[in-house]
């Protein structure tokens, strides 16, 4: 399979968003933009932290599911699964004992996991203001985990 840039097709602010030209400042254009940064991020993280690359293959599976539900090709149920699936991964890790406000600074996995989750937040926000709720609660889960697993690696 071959495949070729298209040059300059979107200088005039328009891209192709899933067979169909929109604006390149629309709100799904930028949570896809985003989703997709997380994504490349938490390869960073698997390649330091051999012990989390299996949940963090799964993630990125599961944000593909996300990104194809703002596109509108994939719909609530598979997006409902992935929640099903953080919410077990977030339940393995509920016994994680926090006391005091969290400042993740004692190594560079935590300090990138913590930027993640900072990112999954503004994803977040973008999905409500898209009016896609299982989306936005599927960020809000996610956001969860990457705040405990930053907690686990933070030691």
């Amino acid at each position: 399979m071959s495949f070729k840039p298209k040059m300059g097709g979107g200088d005039f602010g328009l891209t192709d968003f899933y067979a169909k030209r929109v604006r390149k400042d629309s709100l799904d254009v930028l949570a896809l933009a985003l989703i997709d940064e997380i994504n490349a991020l938490l390869s960073q993280v698997s390649l330091k932290k051999k012990k989390l690359l299996k949940l963090i293959s799964k993630i990125q599976n599961y944000n593909m599911t996300a990104m194809g539900n703002v596109a509108g090709f994939v719909g609530e149920k598979e997006l409902k699964d992935a929640i099903k699936n953080i919410e077990f991964e977030i339940n393995r890790r509920k016994k994680t004992n926090i006391k005091n406000f969290v400042l993740f600074n004692k190594n560079e996995v935590s300090v990138l996991l913590n930027l993640i989750r900072a990112k999954i937040r503004i994803v977040e926000i973008i999905a409500w203001r898209i009016k896609k709720k299982s989306l936005a609660v599927y960020l809000n889960r996610l956001s969860d985990i990457f705040f405990l697993i930053s907690i686990q690696s933070d030691k």
